[in-house]
């Protein structure tokens, strides 16, 4: 009986630990996607006011493929 309250215990302790780790990488991968948006948001209002894919680049640290296509997306 005792072995069973300490197994329960330790089973316990091991979830929230999961937990914990889980919640602080969901939290991470939503900062970053945050950040991620936000850049994108900002890519998106310099091209429309005329700067050029290089310079937008240069300013928000994004990927020339993805400047692009941003670029396609506000000329539809």
């Amino acid at each position: 009986m005792r072995e069973s309250v300490i197994y329960q215990a330790i089973l316990r302790e091991g979830e929230l630990l999961g937990e914990a780790r889980g919640e602080q990488r969901g939290e991470k991968r939503g900062k970053q996607r945050g950040i991620l948006q936000g850049k994108q948001q900002i890519a998106r209002n310099l091209l429309k006011s005329g700067m050029t894919v290089e310079q937008v680049m240069k300013l928000t640290d994004l990927p020339l493929e993805v400047v692009q296509s941003l670029r396609d997306e506000n000329s539809l």
